[in-house]
């Protein structure tokens, strides 16, 4: 397909507030038109994009749903895709950049179901304060090995929700703080490599 008919595409897609990932998300990464003649679209990019899904680093409407219902916003699935070192078409990438910086997100509320903006903003609570509790217990977030221990900082920030969170314990699971800082942790680590 050629850069003007790829520009046509993703000028077509990124007006829809939200794309089904398996049917229309990965095979506009891939460069194809998902209403078009099927494609054979990498596996690799389908399990790295589920894998996203299942450790929280991409934001669906419906985790709970079948694969094939999990849908999310375009910009959910740039990012996602930026972040995770995946290359996109660069039409795509023109495009998105170009709504990133001039249009203005849309912030939904809790009640009009603004599920990507409130998960993301709970992300950055518990990231923020995961980097409070390193900087203030350096010592104490530390394992033997002298790596950060995850476990470690989760009791911390619990023992200090008060004062991270206003709360008398933290307002989200175990599981789910540990698997967030853990893949923070990954990324930060392979981007020092």
């Amino acid at each position: 397909m050629d850069e003007l008919t790829q520009q046509k595409l993703y000028e077509k897609w990124l007006k829809e507030d939200r794309w089904l990932l398996r049917s229309q998300a990965l095979p506009l990464l891939a460069g194809f038109d998902p209403e078009g003649r099927e494609q054979l679209l990498p596996d690799e990019l389908w399990d790295k994009m589920a894998a996203a899904v299942t450790n929280a680093d991409l934001a669906v409407e419906d985790a709970g749903a079948a694969p094939e219902q999990w849908a999310a916003s375009p910009r959910a699935v740039y990012r996602w895709a930026a972040s995770s070192g995946i290359a996109v078409p660069g039409p795509f990438q023109t495009l998105m950049e170009f709504i990133l910086q001039t249009v203005r997100a849309e912030m939904p509320s809790r009640a009009r179901g603004g599920a990507e903006t409130d998960f993301h903003t709970d992300n950055e609570k518990i990231l923020g304060a995961a980097l409070s509790v390193l900087g203030a217990y350096p010592g104490q977030c530390l394992g033997r090995d002298g790596n950060i221990d995850i476990r470690k900082v989760i009791i911390l920030m619990h023992e200090h929700a008060g004062d991270l969170f206003g709360t008398d314990g933290l307002d989200y699971s175990y599981e789910r703080v540990h698997d967030l800082l853990k893949s923070r942790l990954k990324r930060l680590a392979r981007s020092e490599e």
